[in-house]
């Protein structure tokens, strides 16, 4: 049916035109809904209650599956889509990363660990290929100019929509983290809010007017520092030093920015009101000294010790699929790095170094991103399972040929929905 319908649409140029329309229209209306609620974690939070969780909690995955439908909608109206989808280097890193995690996968279950049942493996098996499903599906609703110009504004009011609830936070804790005084924003997790605020503003960066972009960052930091969390505030750091090498910013704007917003901050006395939340806490502070005295840097330390000795064990071709989620303890690894080392042996060393590589270009912001993921990758092991970054991942790989998209868009006049003509 796909390759008759393909025929088809070959001899009617005036069909073709019309279902290109249609689909501009299905990702010029999905976009904005899928980072209004994805990037945000809004769904999540409305799907499972927040730190409260509902008795009766919804699947936090029915919006991804529904993006799937949009993009397989997509895909059925005009098959070029496909063709290009499969054409570009991260369709490639995709089945590599599928091929990989099913080898996995089976060797763990002919060496199934005693007490753990094989519906927990294949459930963490399948969110894992859902998750390489969801950044192919936004691959294919961001692919248009005007589309993606959309999605990085709609990451930019969503990152400050996050900058907003953690400075609330501040002063009201507890409002959406149930672990801890540090902001969480709806994330719930204050490091994963932490990430989601850096990478926003990297994508907003290029996005904004360049006489707004300092402002835009000191807005940024304050809403990362909140967190308390060392890798967002090194990763943010990052960003800062790719915008001014890639001249994305003027540093004597951010320096009188930063005057200003210290001005403001004595005048407003807003120091006395922060010294009077929970947030103001020693234990809080010493993280962002970057000491590793603390309990959950010696925590990280242990488990990454644990971790080096299971590659060790099988340096070749690893454990099999999760060789921290059957261990005794609680704690995963918190390291993607390490946990792909043990469960796959050397070949896991590769994938994050060659996502970034599938979505190369000659820009600031790529090289900014890979170093900024790289890192990433070695404090949390969860780097791609969180919506806001495979949506980021989806949007350096559609960039990466937006040159090619640009020229081919060049002169197609898209109309109202009124205007369109589907009787093919």
């Amino acid at each position: 049916m796909p390759f008759i319908q393909s025929r088809r649409i070959q001899s009617n140029p005036l069909c073709a035109v019309n279902n290109a329309r249609i689909t501009y229209w299905l990702r010029l209306v999905w976009a904005p809904v899928l980072i209004g609620l994805e990037f945000t974690n809004l769904f999540t939070i409305i799907s499972e209650g927040g730190k409260t969780h509902l008795a009766d909690p919804r699947s936090p995955y029915l919006l991804q599956i529904a993006t799937y439908g949009v993009s397989a909608l997509i895909v059925t109206l005009d098959p070029s889509n496909a063709i290009r989808l499969m054409q570009r280097r991260i369709f490639k890193w995709t089945f590599a990363v599928l091929t990989l995690f099913t080898w996995g996968m089976l060797v763990r279950t002919f060496y199934l660990p005693a007490g753990i049942q094989s519906y927990d493996v294949l459930r963490t098996f399948g969110l894992e290929v859902h998750a390489i499903g969801f950044i192919l599906a936004c691959v294919v609703i961001f692919d248009h100019p005007k589309v993606l110009a959309i999605v990085k504004a709609g990451v930019a009011l969503a990152t400050l929509l996050g900058i907003a609830l953690n400075l609330y936070e501040v002063f009201h804790p507890g409002t959406f983290s149930a672990t801890s005084a540090r902001a969480a924003g709806l994330y719930v997790d204050s490091n994963a809010s932490g990430m989601a605020l850096v990478l926003g503003c990297l994508v907003a960066l290029t996005a904004i007017p360049p006489r707004w972009r300092e402002s835009f960052l000191l807005l940024t930091f304050a809403g990362v520092v909140v967190t308390f969390s060392r890798e967002a505030i090194l990763a943010f750091a990052i960003v800062v030093v790719g915008a001014a090498f890639g001249r994305a910013l003027s540093l004597r704007r951010l320096v009188v920015g930063g005057a200003v917003a210290c001005a403001l901050f004595s005048a407003l006395e807003l120091g006395n009101a922060l010294r009077e939340s929970k947030s103001w806490d020693e234990a809080n502070f010493e993280r962002l000294s970057f000491a590793t005295g603390d309990a959950s840097a010696q925590e990280r330390l242990q488990l990454g010790r644990r971790m080096l000795d299971e590659f060790e064990a099988a340096p070749l071709f690893g454990h099999g699929f999760g060789t921290d989620e059957y261990w005794s303890v609680i704690q995963p690894s918190h390291d993607f790095f390490l946990d792909m080392l043990a469960n796959y042996g050397l070949l896991g060393a590769f994938l994050i170094p060659a996502l970034i590589l599938s979505v190369r270009r000659k820009a600031w912001d790529w090289a900014t991103f890979g170093l900024v993921f790289l890192i990433w990758s070695f404090f949390l092991h969860l780097v791609l399972l969180l919506p806001f970054s495979l949506i980021v991942i989806a949007i350096e790989a559609v960039e990466a040929d937006q040159p090619k998209r640009l020229l081919a868009y060049s002169n197609l006049k898209v109309p109202s929905p009124l205007q369109l003509r589907v009787n093919c």
